[in-house]
């Protein structure tokens, strides 16, 4: 398979995901959490925010590492908020798959 071709999938892949988290956060059942958790209303904004210039990064190459960081941070905090807060085991296979997508689109950036 040609890196090109990798990588828009993979760009595709995680914009879907963090297209999805944005909407859960803004118009879902993830805003109430977030006050639950003891983060102020104004922090769904802000992550949503970092998620949809990390989406818009990867689709240029010189922000594509950055924004990769962006949403490698987002994905750790939600597993901390996450593990802090005993939330279900069920919870956590999301921001897992996310991470191990993350971790491959690094392998692919540097090794192919």
């Amino acid at each position: 398979m040609e890196k090109a071709s990798l990588i828009l999938g993979l760009n595709i892949l995680l914009s879907l995901i963090f297209v999805f988290a944005i909407y859960a956060k803004l118009f879902g059942v993830q805003g109430p959490k977030f006050t639950r958790w003891g983060f102020g209303k104004w922090f769904i904004y802000v992550v949503a925010a970092l998620e949809l210039g990390s989406i818009l990064g990867l689709y240029f190459s010189g922000w594509q590492v950055l924004s990769l960081l962006v949403q490698t941070i987002i994905i750790l905090g939600a597993l901390i908020t996450l593990s802090r807060n005993r939330e279900d085991t069920n919870k956590f296979f999301l921001p897992f798959l996310t991470l191990s997508i993350l971790i491959g689109y690094f392998c692919v950036l540097r090794f192919f």
